[in-house]
This record gives structure tokens, C-alpha cells and sequence, in this order.
């Protein structure tokens, strides 16, 4: 009697034990579920339950098992809105036929900022959530945003117009190492604004901390630019000085201008890209000129660039003529032949206007150029020489977009020099040594920024801030910022 009393206690234990958890007291159960235990619960994979056995505790599973067997008649139903593996879009799954309702689990990421915490449904089974890390699909990808992204460092802002002409750019960067996106400015509807584009900008930026580069790949007409005024005279500066987020004054991005006007200007440069990369040309530099900035620094500068390892060449005409045509027809097809042979960089001393370095290189000796397989960098000392707003393009633009010239011009758009007694030329070659152009062009506008601001110059000393700040906001380089320059 007493052996019978026993057998059925233990079924009765057995009968208690595998009857279904009421819903209710399941709900509660599931949702103190922490994420490996809810996997192991719903899974229906005898592979992933046999891994979970391994490192979930004993006494877990013990606790686990009456309710993995009270759930699965509700046969839950799983969708991923991402598809499933699927580590660069932010997505969440959704379990169906749940005890007390729907339920969602979202992907995400980690406070280490590396690792994304993935949840995965497949053929509508929901197969539990893994840890990811980010950095596996390439150096420069962390979690941000729920999701596996790669942080831009360098961003191009374009039009529709010159959308395949920036990819070329882009894919030529992307194979360099340098992670690269292109925004299609007419895609953002900010009306030409450019404190709106600014805003955005601002806004990108705090969603890649790692933006380095701005390229603006189009003319004032194609990407909006801002305005500036001299403190000391009634004068209108154009600049892109604010698209490089300002900090103290001081630029914190490298920021470039292309100021092409359609495709055919826009893939005519990238072809003097790709040629100047093929080409890496050697570390020659071309000085020329005919003023007085020409006398007084030319030739010391010659000693300190080539005491950084250059080879440097000077010009200066031999015409006595007082008449500026003369020597313009002396010095024209000179200075072009010097660019033709080859120099990576050509500096000019001098005045000027949009259209000529006074008195020696006028816009139309660009037709003695046939340089397209050895494009130069361009260095201009003239007034206005750098301005890309002109309803009829200027020197710099038509250096930059014809099939000769130049990958890059640096000069000023308003008032002319290169800074605080021509220091600049000697602090961008101090820093040149196979850098970002744009990193090697802003370490010099430092420089002189900071020249300004602790010397006596020609202006009164309460206005040495004022003229500092207009001297970083006229200096523009009209190029690529992340060309590869100096490599030898």
C-alpha cells in the first residue's frame, strides 16, 4: 500500500509538472526573461538549444523548461524588419501569437559605441539575439544609430547635375582608404540657403565626429556660399569660411571648392586627378612674378622651400618696358612651358584681377597649357585671382576646369597676399611632407592667423583680430582637400 501511495505521488509531481503555465503567469515568466533565456524558450532549433544548454546554468534550464514547453502551442511567429543579419540597417523584430500580445525586440548598440546587439528572425522563427562587432567590417565602422555604419571622413556636396562625376571622385578616395559620401545637395530642399545647408551640415557633422574633409563640387550657382565684409573698407568678400565650422575664429574642417559648371568641366578635372595621381609628380616647385612681392620674397623663399628637400625654379621677366603688355607677351608662353614640363606646384607673386597675375599670365595664355597628364597646384598672390562668383569665369576656375591646367588653386578671392609678411608660402611647405592638402593648407592659415594676432602689422593694433579673421575667411582653395601631396 505504501509502495503504491508513492507511485502515485510521483505521478501526480509528473502530471503537475508538465501541465501548461496559465497565461497569465506565463506572461510575467517571459517578460522576466532576460535575452539568451527568451531565445532558448521560443527557439525550436535542437542546435541552438544544445548550445544554449552549454552556457546557460543548469539550474536555469531546470527553470526554463516548463515554460519553453507552455509556449509552444501559441507557435510564435516572428518578422525582422531588417531582413535578419543585417548589421548596417537598424531594425527590430516583431513576435506574434505571444502571450498577452504582440511583442518588438530593436537592434542595439552598445555604450562602447563598437558592438551592436543583434535580433534575427528567419523563416518566421525567431532566432534569438547575438553581440556583433561593428569594427569587423572595416576600421572605420562603429554602432551608431542601432546599427553597423561606416563614419565619414570625408563628405561631398554636389548637385544632381554632377552626381557621376563625384562618385568617380568618391570611388577614387574609398580605394585610397578614405571613407567617403556623396549628398546630393538638390536631394535636401533647402532653397539655396546656405545657412540652411550650414544647419545641416552642423548637423551631419555631430553624426560623424570623425568628418575630417568638405569638398563643395560645383560653382556658387550649383552649391551656395556665403558673403563677407572687410572691417576696413566697403568691400564684399565671398568665402566657404563657414562651411568649415569655425572654432575660435579658426577652421576645424579641410574645406575645398571644385567651381566647375556642368559634367563635361566636372569629369574633365577628375581625368587631371587620376593623371596627377598616376603621375606623383616630383617635388618641384615653380616661383614667378614681376612686382615688388616678387623682389622682396621670391627669392628667400626659394632657400627655405628648397632647404625642405624641393627643387625650386624661379621667374621673373627681363623687360625693361613700362608697358604691361609687353611684358605680359614676353612672360606668358614662358610661364606656361615652365607648368608644361612639369611642376607640382606654381607660385605666383604679384597683383591682379579675376582674370590676370599681374603683368605676366593672363587667362588667355590657358591655351599654351598642355599639361593634362602633369597638372600643378597653383599659388596666387593677386586680388580677386581665387574668386570663383563671377558671371564670367575667372583665372582659377578656368585653370581648374579645362583639360589643362591645374587640380588645385590657393589664393585669395578679395585683397590679395598670402598672409602676415607672405609667411604662408614657407609654413605650407614647412608642413608638406606627403599630407592631405587641405590639412597642409590649414596648418598654414593657423599660422598666419596666429602671425596676425601677435605682430604689428599695417593695421591698427585694435583691429589685428578683425583683419585676422578676414585674412582666414578670404584665403580659399579651390581643390580637393584630401589630395595627396608632397609624397616624395
Amino acid at each position: 500500500m505504501k509502495k503504491r501511495t508513492y507511485l502515485l505521488l510521483i505521478l501526480f509531481i509528473l502530471i503537475v509538472g508538465c501541465a501548461p503555465i496559465p497565461e497569465e503567469e506565463l506572461r510575467t515568466d517571459l517578460n522576466n526573461l532576460n535575452d539568451d533565456e527568451l531565445s532558448y524558450v521560443l527557439s525550436d532549433d535542437n542546435n541552438f538549444v544544445g548550445e544554449a544548454s552549454k552556457t546557460l546554468p543548469i539550474k536555469n534550464l531546470t527553470r526554463l523548461s516548463p515554460i519553453k514547453r507552455s509556449i509552444k502551442p501559441y507557435k510564435v511567429s516572428c518578422i525582422d524588419s531588417d531582413g535578419g543579419r543585417n548589421y548596417e540597417a537598424a531594425g527590430a523584430v516583431t513576435l506574434f501569437n505571444y502571450p498577452g500580445g504582440v511583442i518588438n525586440r530593436s537592434d542595439k548598440c552598445w555604450n562602447n559605441g563598437i558592438n551592436l546587439q543583434e535580433y534575427v528572425c528567419r523563416d518566421g522563427k525567431y532566432k534569438g539575439d547575438h553581440t556583433f562587432d561593428c569594427s569587423s567590417l572595416g576600421k572605420n565602422y562603429v554602432c551608431k544609430g542601432n546599427k553597423c555604419l561606416e563614419e565619414s571622413k570625408f563628405l561631398i556636396i554636389t548637385s544632381n547635375e554632377l552626381l557621376g562625376p563625384a562618385e568617380r571622385l568618391a570611388k577614387i578616395r574609398q580605394s585610397e582608404g578614405i571613407s567617403t559620401i556623396v549628398q546630393n545637395f538638390d536631394e535636401l530642399d533647402i532653397n539655396r540657403d546656405p545657412n540652411l545647408l550650414l544647419s545641416w551640415l552642423t548637423n551631419f557633422k555631430k553624426d560623424n565626429p570623425s568628418l575630417k574633409y568638405l569638398l563643395l563640387f560645383g560653382n556658387s550657382n550649383k552649391i551656395p556660399t556665403f558673403y563677407s565684409e572687410n572691417p576696413e573698407a566697403d568691400l564684399e568678400t565671398i568665402t566657404d569660411f563657414k562651411y568649415s565650422l569655425p572654432k575660435d575664429n579658426l577652421p576645424t574642417l579641410a574645406v575645398g571648392r571644385i567651381p566647375v559648371r556642368d559634367s563635361s568641366q566636372a569629369d574633365l578635372w577628375i581625368n587631371k586627378i587620376e593623371a596627377y595621381e598616376s603621375y606623383n609628380p616630383d617635388p618641384d616647385v615653380f616661383l614667378f612674378g614681376y612686382t615688388a612681392e616678387y623682389d622682396g620674397y621670391a627669392e628667400t623663399h626659394k632657400d627655405e622651400i628648397e632647404s625642405k628637400g624641393f627643387t625650386v625654379s624661379t621667374y621673373k621677366p627681363e623687360s625693361n618696358s613700362s608697358v604691361a603688355d609687353d611684358i605680359l607677351n614676353e612672360a606668358g608662353p614662358i610661364i606656361a612651358n615652365e607648368i608644361n614640363e612639369g611642376k607640382g606646384f606654381s607660385i605666383f607673386y604679384g597683383h591682379g584681377t579675376a582674370f590676370i597675375f599681374h603683368p605676366v599670365f593672363h587667362i588667355s595664355n590657358l591655351a599654351l597649357l598642355n599639361n593634362k597628364e602633369k597638372p600643378t597646384i597653383v599659388f596666387t598672390g593677386g586680388c580677386d585671382t581665387a574668386n570663383y562668383n563671377y558671371e564670367v569665369p575667372g583665372i582659377a576656375e578656368e585653370f581648374l576646369a579645362n583639360e589643362d591646367g591645374a587640380i588645385a588653386v590657393i589664393g585669395a578671392t578679395r585683397e590679395g597676399g598670402y598672409g602676415y609678411d607672405y609667411k604662408f608660402i614657407p609654413d605650407f611647405f614647412e608642413n608638406c611632407n606627403a599630407n592631405r592638402l587641405g590639412d597642409v593648407f590649414n596648418s598654414a592659415v593657423k599660422e598666419n592667423y596666429y602671425l596676425v594676432i601677435n605682430e604689428d602689422i599695417w593695421t591698427l593694433a585694435e583691429n589685428q583680430v578683425d583683419w585676422a579673421n578676414y585674412f582666414v575667411e578670404r584665403m580659399t582653395l579651390l581643390g580637393d582637400p584630401t589630395t595627396l601631396v608632397c609624397q616624395n
